[in-house]
């Protein structure tokens, strides 16, 4: 495969996670909110923000603050041991 095949296969493939990461903020979007507070890492005090994201969408939650978010990242927060 030439370079020039694999760039446009990356490229397709960046465009299909992007497509499918639009999809799921639209979902999102629609899901049921919950307020969540992520704990202050006392081991690592310069972490204050938990990147989590579902099919390509990201969000980024800073810790000791309360926020509102979907109840599918609250899922996977609390399966991650966040919360």
């Amino acid at each position: 495969m030439s370079n020039q095949d694999e760039t446009t296969k990356d490229a397709a493939s960046e465009a299909e996670v992007k497509k499918l990461a639009k999809g799921t903020k639209a979902k999102l979007d629609a899901c049921k909110k919950v307020k969540i507070k992520i704990p202050i890492d006392t081991l690592n005090e310069k972490n204050l923000t938990v990147y989590c994201q579902i099919n390509g969408y990201p969000y980024t939650i800073k810790r000791g603050v309360e926020v509102e978010v979907p109840t599918a990242i609250k899922e996977l927060l609390e399966e991650c041991g966040y919360i």
